[in-house]
């Protein structure tokens, strides 16, 4: 996740939506730590899969009309596990990360290839 400051939060408190609680494995009111984990490397590509239930009756390429505009430019930090959720076409997409080049954490940047092939 990317920690950003609110000054409308309580301190010693955070919000952070479903997909981030789901991926930490917390509930709401659940205790969490946040810490720096310094930079993350530029991934060189990130394979992910959708979740068969979101994608029934869904035609097309899942990477140009989903994954590129949710990526484009936005720099965002993944790692292998991860879920997350994509709007796009009056619909939403769930995708699970199965695997990130080079390391277990990386940035999807504009150079990241992104796969989505396989089961």
């Amino acid at each position: 996740c990317i920690v950003l400051d609110d000054q409308n939060m309580d301190d010693h408190k955070l919000g952070m939506n479903k997909v981030a609680r789901r991926n930490i494995r917390v509930s709401l009111g659940g205790r969490v730590s946040v810490r720096p984990c310094g930079p993350l490397p530029d991934g060189r590509s990130v394979h992910v899969l959708p979740t068969d239930d979101t994608i029934q009756g869904l035609t097309g390429n899942l990477v140009d009309s989903f994954l590129k505009p949710y990526f484009y430019e936005a720099f965002r930090p993944v790692r292998r596990g991860d879920r997350f959720l994509v709007r796009g076409g009056f619909r939403a997409v769930e995708f699970l990360v199965v695997g990130v080049d080079p390391d277990e954490h990386v940035t999807v940047c504009p150079s990241t290839v992104i796969l989505c092939e396989g089961e």
